[in-house]
């Protein structure tokens, strides 16, 4: 190895964690933007993940699709 050669990867290795860590803020701004619903849509989608008295809450997935779909028939 020559002389800097250490350093110089040292520095390289920092780039390569900046950027992923910049890559990875990017991605989670994205997807939070992306997750946003009407807010019909999301009060639907809460009130059923919660479950009522007698009756046994929805995951988030069954909710947006049970949601969506009364959205699509209008009955929401």
């Amino acid at each position: 190895m020559g002389k800097g050669t250490l350093a110089r990867l040292e520095i390289y290795a920092g780039l390569v964690a900046i950027a992923a860590m910049i890559a990875l803020a990017g991605y989670g701004l994205v997807s939070a933007f992306a997750d946003r619903l009407d807010p019909k849509l999301r009060a639907c989608v809460e009130r059923n993940m919660e479950g009522g008295f007698n009756e046994k809450p929805m995951t988030k997935e069954l909710a947006l699709a049970l949601c969506r779909r009364l959205e699509a028939d209008g009955d929401l």
